[in-house]
């Protein structure tokens, strides 16, 4: 409510021109306040008041700032009013609004404390929720890491199993080469000790020739001698000319000696073979790579064999 104009004393009261002057400034401050232009208003009444400081100026600039919406303003000046005019006809009103604007900023102050503690509990909540988001993608790094890592080592495990693989079949090739050479190991003597053996069968086939025609030879110069009167003839020329002992004999020493030199040649091939089948399959490489694995690492490691 617009305060009415009235006379107050003054330490030092205001001039005429000065009157007229702020009441020119109170008559425009009041048509800018019937108009709603209360920054207008507050301008014009402020001045009225620099030069003629009246208490209902103060209302009046009181009124202003509570209607444009600035309340603490409003109870500062309704308050400096009172104290300047605590028995003017509008001090209850003034009294009224302090009270009123008062509780209002109580309930903006107790609104705003709510909605800060809703924001506070909302950026608490998001950072909550963000925090959460950063460990969960912490997590799924983590377990991805973890699962790659898993992986990585499955895959180096059936690397390096590929790789004993591969040398153990390199491995067994070698020792298959190596048990090929070994059957023909011992071959030259074995093929020795055979020609020998079969010699001994031509030596003992002559030696039965040479052997049977002695019997003969034998035979008819017993028959010769058997019968009285017997005439002496070509053939027992040649009895007595093939009958000799020593060749028989000859044939049968070259014979058993050949069936003997044979048979241990032979023998010395065989076993010449037999060992070197059993080196070749013995054998092993004297140096070896193997996969040391483990649940989640995987290595290589050397074998030496001496």
């Amino acid at each position: 409510m617009l305060g009415i104009l009235i006379a107050a004393s003054f330490l030092a009261p205001p001039t005429e021109a000065q009157k007229k002057e702020a009441k020119a400034h109170f008559e425009q401050g009041r048509s800018y306040y019937d108009a709603g232009a209360y920054d207008d208003a507050l301008r014009e009444y402020q001045a009225a008041h620099k030069l003629m400081p009246a208490p209902q100026f103060l209302f009046n600039i009181a009124q202003c700032y509570r209607l444009k919406g600035d309340k603490q303003n409003a109870i500062d000046y309704y308050q400096k009013f009172l104290d300047k005019a605590p028995e003017s006809p509008v001090a209850d009103e003034a009294r009224d609004y302090i009270a009123k604007l008062k509780l209002q900023l109580e309930l903006e102050a107790a609104e705003a404390a709510r909605k800060k503690a809703e924001q506070e509990a909302a950026e608490a909540k998001r950072r909550a929720a963000e925090e959460e988001q950063r460990r969960t993608a912490a997590e799924k790094l983590r377990s991805r890491s973890a699962q790659e890592e898993e992986e990585s080592v499955k895959r180096a495990q059936a690397r390096m199993e590929e790789q004993r693989r591969q040398q153990l079949l390199a491995e067994q090739k070698e020792r298959d080469r190596r048990i090929d050479e070994a059957q023909n190991a011992g071959k030259v003597t074995r093929i020795v000790g055979l020609s020998l053996l079969g010699a001994t069968v031509i030596s003992g086939i002559v030696f039965y020739a040479v052997l049977k025609k002695n019997i003969d030879a034998n035979d008819k110069i017993d028959q010769f001698n058997n019968t009285a009167g017997a005439p002496w003839t070509t053939d027992l020329d040649q009895a007595v000319q093939d009958k000799d002992d020593t060749p028989p004999k000859v044939m049968l020493g070259v014979t058993i000696g050949l069936l003997l030199t044979g048979t241990v040649v032979y023998l010395v091939g065989v076993h010449q073979r037999s060992n070197a089948e059993e080196d070749a399959r013995n054998w092993k490489p004297n140096i070896s790579v193997l996969p040391i694995v483990g649940e989640r690492e995987a290595g290589l490691g050397l074998r030496w064999s001496f």
